[in-house]
């Protein structure tokens, strides 16, 4: 094992018998015709904020290797996690299912929002019970040594990977002597008399003209796009690496990589392949034995990040809005909607279809090094054209319509009181069914920078108490767990309930026709003009957004709860409601903005079986929204 503080800069380390297990990983690829599956979870520097999507590291890794294990008839992907302002949590308590159950090597870079092992710990737990193929876990670090607990107990393959600052960069002191450099490392090469010509940390663009671009005999031309563009992204903050620290990252991951790749070639060109050289399915029921036999190990963790032990026992599956996810339809909330399949629950279209135009900042200059030529070697390498197709408005998940919604059962153990709701509201991450986090993924085109890509979205279902049930199918439960994920600091009601007076809008009566009068947030600053009567709410939260800056307020106050509020759900149509007290006393914050309920949680449930979960929010009106993000359960 290595020491932290001599491979952070450097290139890291792995133990002989987990490179033989990433050996082992790539010749089952190549021998299966499979995929190698590279997923990184991590906070804002890790996503690429400041940067286009794809100049992450995680984006620059596929583009490195992708074409390269093509030619060995492998497909390679490597899916960027990472998301602004948050830690790993909400990914870690369904690793599978949102991160993929395909993954091989799992990288974990959130140390600016995770300083506790306990979070490493659980999400390497999750990911090797619910995971396919029990992956590599390379880590930033290890200083709790959690990797290094796990791989002795249990013979997982783990790494700490490095920066690949080597001892630094030759320094120079003239810009002569810069430009004869390469142009990869030139940014890291001034001496202090020139640092000014090193300042450039990113290169990028908001836009580039479609006028009369075209694919495949398609025409994709704009006029022009639909709202204003920057110049240039944003979140260009000083703790956000550029392009080239992302790319130098990408080389540092890359290369062991190869290094494993090439020991497979060379024993494989020697003599055939052994069956315990790249057979895997042993490989991996044998480590995920020993996870579970050593559960135990485990709790402390779990209970650390306040979430019941059997998420260090059990894989948990679950379903969101957030983005990115692995297979975004499927493991979209809406994908378990068995009522209230509204319009309104549809995600918002990209403003445009890919591909996107070319655009020069996103390669090396001309004559200098350009890894992929390299690569092609004159053989142009064809990317997947049928995920460019895939990813069109057309082809985006499933759009639901008035038809769906006259279609939707509700309850099937409680129909008489568990009616659909019809005032749910999806979040507005545009084409969120095509964000995966790969590299040519697609969405989040809107806005004033529609070339930025990146996946990260908190999107969730917004509700309120005119919203009325939502009705979700819980399939193949096996522990009788049931844990959402909310924010209850949601600023807006959905634009769904917007002059109603009651649950779903219709056959209100007096009595019914609660809080409309009342104060929508708890902040009586008139200046601000917040205070609205309920049937002069504005509905475009683009306009809310807007004005807000220009009373210089970063975020509205968070509306206040009203004295009748309720949250209530139902398990197999028996219904639960928690009064405000009641429901505080559930809540845990493990994280920053992670907010988490286990409401429900059966020691004599026997299952696997599917589940029906419906919830609602009652007393407040449209006082009180909240989002629903996540529902996960074991």
């Amino acid at each position: 094992y290595g020491d932290h503080q001599a491979t952070h800069t450097a290139g890291g380390w792995m133990p002989d018998a987990s490179f033989q297990g990433l050996q082992r990983r790539l010749a089952h690829a190549i021998l299966s015709q499979d995929r190698f599956v590279v997923a990184m979870a991590g906070h804002s520097a890790a996503a690429g904020h400041g940067n286009h999507f794809v100049q992450a590291y995680t984006g620059q890794l596929q583009r490195l290797l992708e074409p390269i294990l093509a030619r060995l008839g492998t497909k390679m992907a490597a899916r960027n996690f990472g998301m602004g302002g948050l830690g790993t949590q909400q990914v870690f308590m369904a690793a599978g299912d949102i991160m993929g159950h395909d993954i091989d090597v799992l990288l974990w870079d959130s140390s600016m929002t995770e300083k506790d092992g306990a979070a490493r710990g659980v999400l390497a737990i999750q990911a090797l019970l619910a995971c396919e193929r029990a992956p590599l876990l390379w880590f930033q670090h290890d200083k709790e040594q959690i990797l290094h607990k796990i791989h002795e107990l249990t013979g997982a393959d783990i790494g700490v990977y490095g920066t690949g600052m080597v001892g630094g960069f030759p320094q120079v002191n003239t810009e002569e002597e810069l430009n004869k450099l390469p142009w990869a490392i030139r940014h890291f090469a001034c001496s202090k008399d020139i640092s000014h010509l090193c300042n450039e940390r990113y290169h990028g663009k908001c836009w580039v003209d479609r006028q009369g671009f075209s694919w495949e005999g398609i025409d994709l031309s704009m006029e022009k796009p639909p709202t204003n563009q920057k110049a240039e992204p944003g979140g260009r903050a000083g703790w956000h690496p550029g392009d080239r620290e992302h790319q130098l990252q990408a080389r540092a991951l890359t290369f062991p990589i190869l290094q494993a790749l090439h020991a497979v070639l060379k024993t494989w060109m020697n003599a055939p392949l052994k069956d315990n050289q790249w057979h895997m399915t042993e490989y991996y029921k044998t480590i995920k034995a020993k996870v579970v036999e050593h559960a135990s190990e485990w709790e402390a963790w779990c209970e650390a990040k306040m979430i019941h032990t059997k998420f260090c026992k059990f894989p948990a599956q679950g379903r969101t809005e957030n983005t990115p996810r692995a297979r975004p339809w499927e493991t979209s909330l809406r994908s378990i909607v068995s009522g209230n399949k509204h319009p309104s629950m549809t995600p918002p279209l990209n403003s445009y279809d890919p591909p996107d135009v070319y655009q020069s900042s996103l390669f090396p200059p001309a004559g200098e090094v350009n890894v992929l030529a390299i690569v092609e070697n004159g053989v142009p390498y064809a990317k997947n054209l049928a995920r460019i197709v895939d990813s069109s408005q057309d082809a985006l998940g499933v759009r639901f319509t008035e038809e769906d919604a006259k279609e939707a059962p509700g309850s099937k153990y409680n129909p008489s009181v568990i009616q659909p709701g019809k005032g749910w509201q999806r979040g507005d991450t545009a084409g969120s069914d095509n964000c995966d986090g790969e590299h040519d993924s697609f969405c989040g085109r809107t806005g004033d920078c529609l070339l930025y890509g990146h996946n990260d979205g908190r999107a969730g279902l917004t509700i309120d108490g005119f919203s009325g049930w939502g009705v979700f199918n819980l399939p193949r439960m096996e522990q009788g767990v049931i844990v959402i994920k909310i924010h209850s600091w949601t600023f807006f009601p959905p634009a769904t309930t917007a002059g109603w007076t009651c649950e779903n809008g219709v056959d209100c009566t007096p009595t019914e026709a609660v809080h409309t009068n009342r104060a929508l947030l708890s902040n009586d600053d008139d200046n601000h003009n917040y205070l609205r009567r309920e049937n002069s709410i504005v509905v475009d939260r683009q306009q809310e957004h807007e004005q807000q800056q220009k009373h210089r307020q970063l975020k509205p106050p968070v509306p206040a709860y009203c004295n009748d509020f309720k949250l209530e759900y139902a398990v197999d149509g028996v219904i639960t409601s928690l009064t405000q007290p009641e429901m505080e006393k559930i809540r845990k914050n493990p994280e920053r903005v992670v907010e988490v309920l286990e409401l429900y949680n059966n020691e004599t449930f026997s299952g696997p079986r599917d589940v029906e979960f419906a919830i609602r929010l009652t007393g407040c009106g449209r006082q009180k929204p909240f989002d629903l993000t996540h529902i996960y359960w074991i």
